[in-house]
């Protein structure tokens, strides 16, 4: 893990502002990652309510999937 960040581990403990900057490194990117699939998710998820408008309002389904590839 250090020596991801630069650190080289030859006995020396790193200061606790080193592990503070590590800390935050690193929750950062898992956040930006669960962030980043989560929207993922939500634009498949409003993508696939074009089914049930072909299903419930078929005369329609053209204008609304359309309107929803637009904003999606």
């Amino acid at each position: 893990m250090f020596a991801e960040a630069g650190y080289v581990a030859a006995g020396t403990t790193p200061s606790p502002e080193d592990l503070r900057d590590l800390y935050v490194r690193e929750s950062e990117r898992g956040r930006r990652r669960v962030t980043r699939k989560g929207l993922w998710i939500a634009v498949v998820a409003y993508l696939a309510y074009s089914l049930t408008d072909y299903l419930f309002i078929p005369d329609v389904a053209y204008y609304t999937v359309a309107g929803r590839l637009v904003v999606g």
